[in-house]
């Protein structure tokens, strides 16, 4: 299957660069954020059962406007996030309005991270973290399969190796 490049990390890649693997954000946390209006929307019924007058409807419009937040949320966090492997680089874009980018050399990569908390370790989710040289540091939240995602990263840093190797040793001969 060759990994698709979506138009923020097209942007990025450099000629001659291939694109390795394509990370995703996982939709499992903001998925939870809807929890709220479910909460109070049982408020609501309560209240209405109450009969308690103008509380319900307040609660109603409450859980709506949450509701079409937490939506909007969801759209912008995945049009706004892009984490991309290339066969040199580590690519890694978030923001619209504020844009972070990191492009990080494979040859550079000295540690990479996976935090999961409990909830993530059962949906599939976590935060990558990868330090290069010890001083700058990529940090991709909400990563869908973030060891997964750590396994093709060491492929490609591993396959970038093999590859200078072989480089250094046509000019050493």
């Amino acid at each position: 299957m060759k990994p698709t490049i979506y138009s923020a990390q097209a942007t990025q890649i450099n000629r001659g660069e291939k694109v390795q693997f394509t990370g995703r954000l996982s939709l499992w946390p903001i998925l939870f954020l809807p929890l709220t209006p479910a909460v109070l929307v049982v408020a609501a019924i309560i209240y209405q059962r109450l009969e308690i007058p103008g509380v319900t409807q307040v609660i109603f419009w409450v859980a709506g406007g949450w509701s079409l937040c937490v939506v909007a949320q969801a759209l912008w966090l995945l049009a706004t996030f892009a984490a991309t492997v290339s066969n040199r680089r580590l690519y890694a874009r978030t923001g619209l309005l504020v844009i972070k980018e990191s492009a990080i050399n494979l040859s550079k990569v000295s540690e990479v991270t996976v935090q999961q908390s409990l909830l993530g370790r059962l949906l599939g989710y976590g935060n990558l973290i990868v330090q290069a040289g010890g001083s700058s540091e990529c940090v991709l939240p909400r990563i869908a399969g973030p060891s997964h995602f750590r396994r093709e990263l060491f492929a490609a840093i591993h396959i970038n190796d093999e590859r200078r190797e072989g480089l250094t040793g046509m000019i050493n001969f």
